[in-house]
């Protein structure tokens, strides 16, 4: 009874969210599709509503390896299951385009076999808890969770058809919980539902679902329009994130975990963080939920720390965020007005921090794009078909095409005598006070003329990136003493080239 009494507490709340819930995407995503006894539906995907082939990603920390080959389709596939002995199956994927087992991607119009749906096992997909024999043929989803929205009318109905009503079926750990068919009446109902409605076991079934999936809606899209804070000294940055709060990794990123899910009727919503590094360790400072389906606003609430962690974790009213691994990334920037006045944020610098058990790592900063036109020296290249093109990201990941040099660029003394050459380098006294790393990144022609010098990171604090652009002023005046890169022929290429460049003591190292 008393959930009944939160849910109709909470009515006007609902008839907002219901009604909203249909405002989800710009473009309207193409569905996936379900086998429920027996017939084909679909299975509405959106923004609040992530297809449980998302959600697997998500958990697992897999990289999705699907391209987005629509507006319409943004996740790059189109998944099928089945609910069948009271559980949820993932039978196919298809992704309209083809990839081969070495990761190379075949265009719709260029080599596209006719049929691109495979199983589950081309990419690698099973169970949480493996219980398959066979993991190319179907995969029990038990790490979905959540509400699935299935249009009655069947998969093979109209736009204009006969509305016949939506089913909701609740999942947990991949078994069904609740089924409910809901019709248009049952719609208008709810309008003008009353204590008096609560002794109709049915309808309240009907009622509490259809709540539920809008709670369940809430989560996730505000768990996409929210993003983290952090604290770095004196600078405040977004973190990056893709569909939840790190904090969510604190419960290995299952939301049935976390304690303010769509379960918890009186208090459910999206966690959005402020973090803060201090020292060598990352911290949680404050904890709000989020929810609703407004693009603009939507009520947050403040939780209090006390109400999740036990005393033993805080220090300074802070909680040493022990739980949190990996890479953190966070954009740094300010506000300013947009083209039809709307504030937007614009990103000046991208830091990167790796953390191992709420510990840093290691630590980069790098500023955000690239553009050529703030290259040192710039340099014609020779343009020969060999050419080595490397692309990156602001902190100098690098993906290289197939074009690599058989032989890449040499000093022409060699390596010690380039180690020379930077030894007998003046360094300020500001410098020989810290250590820290630069990556460098410059072209080498098929003339062995070096140029286009530029920096794309530094290892360690904000402060280092300018001490940073001191090392490339040294740099840029490296005599041009460099043998260029040879392909499979044996011809000359230009070459494009990453440098490691380390500060020690007061002097430069070339990193390895």
């Amino acid at each position: 009874m008393k959930r009944l009494n939160t849910l109709l507490r909470s009515f006007t709340f609902f008839g907002l969210l219901f009604l909203g819930s249909q405002l989800l995407f710009a473009t309207e995503q193409i569905p996936d599709y379900i086998i429920y006894k027996g017939e084909k539906y679909t299975l509405d995907i959106g923004w609040g509503h992530p297809s449980p082939l998302e959600v697997y990603y998500i958990r697992t920390g897999i990289s999705k390896p699907f391209s987005s080959y629509s507006t319409a389709n943004y996740r790059g596939h189109v998944a099928t299951w089945e609910i069948r002995d009271s559980g949820l199956y993932l039978l196919t994927i298809d992704t309209k385009i083809y990839r081969t087992h070495t990761g190379l991607y075949y265009s719709e119009k260029r080599h596209r076999p006719k049929d691109t749906i495979v199983a589950p096992g081309f990419y690698s997909i099973t169970s949480l808890n493996k219980t398959e024999d066979n993991v190319t043929e179907i995969v029990f989803a038990d790490w979905f969770s959540g509400v699935l929205e299935i249009d009655n009318r069947g998969a093979n109905s109209k736009w204009n058809d006969e509305y016949k009503g939506t089913r909701y079926i609740y999942i947990k750990d991949g078994k069904v919980v609740d089924d409910q068919l809901l019709t248009k009446e049952d719609y208008d109902r709810f309008q003008t539902i009353s204590d008096k409605d609560t002794s109709d076991h049915e309808f309240m079934a009907k009622y509490i679902i259809a709540y539920l999936n809008n709670c369940y809606l809430s989560f996730w899209f505000q768990s996409g329009m929210n993003k983290d804070a952090l604290l770095y000294k004196d600078n405040k940055g977004i973190v990056i994130q893709d569909e939840m709060s790190p904090f969510m990794k604190l419960f290995n990123n299952n939301p049935i975990e976390y304690p303010f899910n769509w379960e918890n009727f009186a208090t459910n919503g999206a966690p959005v963080c402020t973090w803060s590094v201090d020292g060598d360790s990352i911290f949680l400072n404050n904890l709000s939920i989020s929810r609703g389906l407004d693009f603009y606003d939507n009520p947050k609430i403040d939780i209090p720390l006390h109400d999740v962690f036990i005393p033993e974790r805080f220090i300074d009213n802070k909680v040493f965020a022990y739980w949190m691994n990996g890479e953190l990334e966070i954009k740094y920037g300010r506000e300013v007005k947009g083209e039809f006045g709307t504030d937007e944020y614009y990103v000046e610098r991208v830091q990167k921090i790796v953390l191992d058990s709420g510990r840093v790592v290691s630590n980069r900063i790098a500023p955000c794009g690239f553009d050529t036109s703030t290259v040192r020296n710039p340099l014609v290249v020779c343009g020969k078909s060999g050419m080595h093109i490397s692309q990156y990201s602001p902190l100098g990941r690098f993906y290289r095409d197939s074009l690599n040099p058989k032989v890449m660029p040499q000093w022409a003394d060699g390596d010690s005598a380039l180690q020379s050459w930077f030894d007998a380098q003046p360094l300020t006294d500001e410098m020989s006070q810290i250590q820290f790393r630069a990556l460098i990144e410059f072209v080498v022609s098929c003339e062995g003329k070096a140029g286009n010098w530029a920096l794309l990171g530094v290892d360690g604090d904000f402060e280092y990136f300018y001490t940073a652009n001191k090392i490339l002023d040294i740099v840029t005046k490296l005599p041009q003493r460099w043998q260029p890169a040879m392909d499979e022929k044996g011809n000359p290429v230009d070459c494009r080239m990453l440098m490691k460049i380390d500060v020690i003591d007061g002097k430069i190292k070339l990193g390895k």
